[in-house]
């Protein structure tokens, strides 16, 4: 994807969004047209302010993405700044450095399996601020409060992104399939000698591959790279992502689906009976809204050790494992398969609620935002 240049200094606005443009329509549904977006730099960027920061930056030797904002603030004059990229470590030093008194938002957009994730948070909390976090669940408050000062509460609104699925899914569910969510990843976005990421997804793979022939079971593999304009991965990756489960010589009836579509995956796979994940964010996401997923959380060597329900802890289940056995994940794709829906909803309540929640249109979200802009 070619950066965008905007050229014109830009006009006032009451809100700042800084998100990757694949959520830019979301939002304008939710605020309007008020708003300017700020988005990753490979996609777009204000020529002007740029070359200010950057010539700033060098002279103060201060940190570049800072300077930025402090320009663009200067222009835009908003009273809220708003961002989905809530693992960003200088997001949360902005508020030491823009006046005015502007609120400073986060919305959690990744489920974090691991310490790895917020390696980043490497200074003590009162040099990170913020004004407010929504976040997926309770059990994700005292992570982002260890780390990070905030000024007001906490929101638990569950997933941005799955929330703005507002309409309830059919009934006629397929059961005549087992539906897995890749997290593949190139080797060349992890250390170049580390293959244990994905020789997991090859053993998880053939494992359900087994199960499907065994149960008589269609094996639907969800890409996690897609074919959506707005992306800023390479095209290469997904060929890359299907080579590889092409390479795995599957025996049982399988397809490989690739959406088009922002939430593509979560819209289809509401439709599935069964999901199948490691510990991807849309597993957790599909959770929250009462399907039957299985966690096969295996990855369980530094630097990627994850658990079920991290930074909850939750050593054992019927729907999750977090070793590798074929017993334990045949045992529970056995069990969703049999367990009745009000059963499933029984069993799950008190974890879904403790994980993640949901809030369908984002009502929360939109209400507490218009609430910082309007006064």
């Amino acid at each position: 994807m070619k950066t965008k240049f905007e050229f014109k200094i830009p006009n006032k606005r009451k809100l700042i969004i800084y998100t990757p443009g694949i959520y830019k329509n979301n939002f304008d549904k939710l605020f309007g047209n008020d708003i300017y977006y700020l988005f990753p730099f490979q996609q777009k960027m204000n020529l002007i302010i740029y070359l200010f920061a950057r010539l700033i930056s060098i002279v103060k030797r201060k940190k570049f993405i800072i300077i930025y904002f402090q320009i663009l603030c200067f222009f835009v004059k908003p009273k809220v700044i708003l961002t989905t990229f809530d693992n960003y470590d200088f997001f949360y030093q902005l508020k030491d450095y823009l006046k005015n008194n502007i609120k400073i938002l986060a919305i959690q957009n990744n489920w974090y399996g691991g310490k790895y994730s917020i390696k980043h948070f490497d200074k003590d909390k009162k040099y990170y601020k913020c004004d407010k976090i929504f976040i997926f669940g309770k059990c994700y408050e005292s992570f982002y409060k260890s780390r990070i000062t905030i000024t007001d509460k906490i929101e638990i609104i569950g997933s941005f992104r799955a929330n703005l699925f507002d309409r309830a899914f059919d009934n006629n569910i397929d059961q005549r399939s087992l539906n897995y969510v890749s997290q593949f990843r190139p080797l060349s976005s992890y250390n170049k000698e580390d293959t244990y990421p994905t020789e997991l997804q090859k053993k998880i793979v053939k494992f359900l591959d087994n199960y499907c022939i065994k149960n008589n079971l269609i094996l639907n593999i969800f890409f996690k790279y897609n074919d959506n304009k707005l992306m800023t991965k390479k095209k290469y990756f997904l060929k890359m992502e299907e080579n590889f489960y092409k390479s795995l010589n599957l025996k049982t009836k399988y397809n490989l689906i690739v959406s088009n579509e922002i939430n593509g995956n979560f819209n289809k796979l509401l439709q599935k009976d069964i999901i199948i994940t490691n510990d991807s964010t849309l597993g957790y996401e599909l959770f929250a809204f009462e399907k039957k997923v299985a966690f096969f959380t295996i990855r369980n060597k530094e630097p990627y050790t994850v658990k079920f329900g991290w930074p909850g802890e939750y050593p054992s289940g019927k729907f999750w494992t977090n070793v590798y056995s074929e017993t334990a994940m045949t045992n529970i794709i056995d069990w969703l398969r049999k367990i009745e829906k009000t059963e499933w909803l029984e069993y799950t309540e008190n974890i879904r609620n403790n994980l993640i929640t949901k809030d369908l249109g984002n009502k929360k979200l939109v209400k507490h935002v218009k609430n910082y802009i309007e006064v």
